[in-house]
């Protein structure tokens, strides 16, 4: 069956500076450009060693250019030619009046409101996107990619999703499994079963550390 491995994208500008992005748009910093050639080395090397599944098969990005920057450098590291495909759907939670503040900036002015978010206990920040209508959309355009995955365009393998943050935690909410914070270039491997179903969640990937289980992360 065709998989997906679908991951956050590097770092970039804005992650460097500890900004809220959402549906802002910076660019990837010098950092993060280089996250994306090393990840797409370290999955050129686990397909090969046979530990990942490949060949790929296509490479997917939302069509924010962190993302976009991200599955380009990555594709290429990792021997990929062929077309970049965008999902508009995949694209990061607005956040509005969030976006481009830090975490402080956004305590300060809405104090306790980042808690009650990440609680999911807030349906939507102000002037953002409501959750429900987020998770909708980023189911929809996951199951874009399964679909693709089913066809002869471009059929089955593996298939590249690069990705964001917000919409990896509502994969996690979608499959019933537990929501947490991701670094650059992890997130999961899923199997697409069929083409209109919900797919199975295979287990973890981080990019940066080696194919498979993600590092303990630091204690906040």
């Amino acid at each position: 069956m065709p998989r997906l491995v679908v991951v956050r994208h590097a770092q970039s500008e804005w992650n460097a500076e500890g900004r809220w992005q959402g549906r802002a748009d910076p660019p990837l910093s010098p950092a993060g450009e280089e996250q994306a050639r090393l990840a797409g080395a370290a999955l050129a090397d686990a397909i090969a060693a046979g530990d990942a599944p490949g060949p790929i098969t296509a490479v997917w990005s939302s069509d924010l250019r962190r993302a976009r920057d991200t599955a380009a450098l990555l594709g290429s590291a990792a021997g990929w030619r062929g077309p970049l495909r965008e999902v508009r759907d995949l694209r990061e939670h607005d956040v509005g009046e969030w976006s481009g503040l830090t975490h402080g900036e956004i305590e300060q002015r809405w104090p306790g409101l980042i808690e009650e978010w990440g609680a999911g206990r807030l349906a939507a920040t102000p002037g953002g996107e409501p959750r429900t209508a987020f998770d909708r959309r980023v189911r929809q355009g996951l199951l874009t990619v399964v679909a693709a995955a089913h066809t002869g365009d471009p059929g089955p393998g593996l298939h590249v999703v690069v990705t964001h943050g917000g919409v990896l935690r509502a994969v996690a909410r979608w499959l019933g499994h537990p929501e947490r914070a991701l670094s650059q270039l992890e997130g999961f491997l899923l199997c697409a079963a069929a083409p209109s179903s919900e797919p199975l969640l295979e287990g973890p990937v981080a990019l940066l550390q080696g194919w498979g289980e993600p590092a303990p992360r630091p204690p906040r």
